[in-house]
């Protein structure tokens, strides 16, 4: 029975002996990461890939983008096709290029400050069929704020 108020007593100061919150907050040091976001498709001059610089700040989630780098796709047969920057950081294909399914790809990029990235080959695939496609019509009714919903949903 002894035991019973010294566990109480430690349970109440666990609950209550919590960290204060950190408040004016300053951040001492961080890193910026580059981020690619690559879409390679099979549509002719389809494929795009945006490049930007990550926040070097927790409050700011700007992300900056990067101009002026090199960036091309070398397929596995060694065939190299380089991308053009139409706006800072969005680098697209020539009109004529398009990926071929089952064919691999290797994204090269080399920044203006001479850093390159490479990635490993991978393998496009092909787009698989479309085994069903159903439709369905919804009435929602919400007689709180007297709406209507009406909508249609496709799954396939």
């Amino acid at each position: 029975m002894k035991k019973f108020p010294i566990y109480f007593v430690l349970l109440i100061l666990a609950v209550f002996a919590c960290v204060n919150p950190i408040k004016d907050f300053v951040q001492v040091d961080a890193q910026s990461f580059l981020d690619i976001e690559a879409d390679l498709n099979d549509q002719p001059g389809g494929s795009v890939v945006k490049l930007n610089m990550s926040s070097k700040s927790l409050q700011s989630g700007v992300m900056a983008p990067v101009a002026k780098a090199g960036v091309s796709v070398t397929d596995d047969q060694g065939v190299k096709v380089l991308f053009s920057e139409t706006t800072n950081g969005n680098y697209t294909c020539p009109k004529d290029f398009k990926g071929v399914a089952g064919r691999s790809y290797q994204l090269n990029i080399q920044t203006k400050e001479g850093k390159v990235y490479q990635s490993s080959f991978e393998k496009m695939q092909d787009v698989p069929d479309i085994q069903q496609v159903v439709s369905q019509f919804e009435i929602k009714d919400n007689l709180v704020n007297k709406i209507r919903e009406e909508q249609v949903l496709i799954f396939w």
